[in-house]
């Protein structure tokens, strides 16, 4: 655990994927965008409502 506290920050890091993998990929489709995008806000929300956290608050509540 004290190895990861001293390079914390970089678990924030961008990752670049290695230039094999973006050889083989293709660009999604607007569409394809779109249906992602949407899949991630509903799993995001689903996942607030369960913790019982509003995301547009700045104070977490209490689970005390």
């Amino acid at each position: 655990m004290k190895e990861r506290m001293k390079t914390g920050w970089q678990h924030y890091d961008r990752y670049t994927p290695p230039k094999k993998l973006l050889d083989r990929a293709r660009r999604l489709n607007d569409q394809e965008v779109a249906d992602k995008l949407e899949t991630s806000r509903k799993l995001s929300s689903q996942t607030y409502d369960k913790a019982g956290i509003n995301p547009y608050k700045k104070i977490k509540p209490d689970l005390t």
